[in-house]
């Protein structure tokens, strides 16, 4: 990797691990990020609407976008979003949360916004992010689970309980 986020239609997996959602005083917004990057109408990035509203979680092109079947809560999460080329999924604590087919144009104008929107910057996310792990590629089932484990176990947190036919040990192993 070069240092920035895939772009074009390149596949990619985001890993955002969140906790402490504030869904009493903050995410009031009909959008609220936990990353965006790209340029306005060219652009990828995690959000939901706010819990006023649906308060689902899903994925956001600028222009268009879809949410899935899990909402936003004040609860621990591991949030992983994986674009493959032609459909893009997300799945929560391991479990698949939605997908949506689309062809991805992502430029690199905008860098990326970590719990933010592109350029003005609202939209914020009010909350914990632990950690956002960025890979070129989409990831396999069995790798996504891999460090789905490593992330929940080094977080003090239950292993991910969709995985199957491996076994994680808590070095990650």
């Amino acid at each position: 990797s070069n240092g920035y986020p895939p772009t074009g239609n390149k596949p990619r997996t985001f890993i955002v691990i969140i906790s402490n959602t504030n869904t009493t005083t903050a995410n009031k917004l009909t959008s609220n990020y936990l990353f965006q990057y790209g340029n306005y109408d060219k652009a990828y990035g995690a959000y939901f609407e706010g819990v006023q509203y649906s308060g689902k979680i899903g994925m956001h092109y600028w222009k268009t976008w879809f949410l899935g079947s899990q909402r936003i809560d004040n609860q621990f999460k591991i949030l992983t979003f994986t674009y493959d080329g032609e459909k893009d999924s997300y799945y929560v604590n391991g479990k698949f949360a939605g997908s949506n087919l689309v062809n991805l144009n992502t430029e690199n104008k905008e860098p990326l916004n970590i719990a933010s929107r592109l350029g003005s910057g609202n939209g914020y996310y009010g909350g914990d992010i632990h950690e956002l792990l960025v890979f070129d590629g989409a990831l396999s089932p069995d790798l996504m689970r891999r460090v789905e484990n490593f992330l929940a176990v080094k977080q003090g947190h239950p292993r991910v309980s969709s995985h199957t036919n491996f076994k994680l040990s808590t070095e990650g192993e």
